[in-house]
């Protein structure tokens, strides 16, 4: 599992996206899918613009926490 987080004051500026980009060209090439969940809508717009697509949008049991599930496969 990796978690990647870009400091508040640092959003906004495509850090996340340098972050990311090198661990999802290792993974393209393995041909490995790839899973993540927000708890952000926003934070979808980001995934989606990476190659990810919504695979489903729930709410946690027993909480009001909106969760979004999103898959990037292999081919992207």
């Amino acid at each position: 599992m990796l978690c990647f987080v870009v400091q508040p004051g640092l959003q906004g500026q495509g850090n996340g996206s340098r972050l990311i980009r090198p661990a999802l060209q290792a993974l393209d090439a393995r041909h490995a899918p790839l899973y993540l969940e927000t708890h952000k809508e926003v934070n979808t717009r980001i995934y989606e613009h990476l190659g990810f697509h919504m695979a489903d949008i729930s709410v946690i049991p027993g909480t009001e926490t909106t969760q979004y599930a999103m898959l990037r496969g292999s081919e992207n």
